[in-house]
């Protein structure tokens, strides 16, 4: 009991919440992963691969977003989600 009241002081009560309700979501997507066979090896091993390369994508957009105008990366957002949205059209289609 003692460590929770110290992670309260050093992050918040409102951060603590946060995080432990990301947990508790993301461990709810453990049972249909388990359910549809998607815990193999090869997948693990790909996950574990990835994973130090996730703060370094953070970075890098933080650094993006801050050194180019929200105007440029909307439009280039718009033009990515309707390039895709053409592909999944012509995917279902054809």
């Amino acid at each position: 009991i003692a460590f929770c009241w110290i992670i309260i002081i050093l992050i918040g009560l409102s951060q603590l919440i946060c995080i432990v309700g990301l947990i508790f979501r993301d461990s709810l997507k453990l049972i249909p992963y388990a359910v549809l066979g998607q815990f193999d090896p090869a997948n693990l091993l790909t996950s574990l691969i990835l994973m130090p390369l996730a703060p370094i994508g953070v970075k890098l957009g933080y650094i993006i977003l801050n050194k180019i105008r929200q105007e440029v990366i909307y439009r280039y957002l718009y033009i990515v989600l309707f390039l895709s949205g053409l592909k999944l059209i012509y995917d279902s289609v054809f």
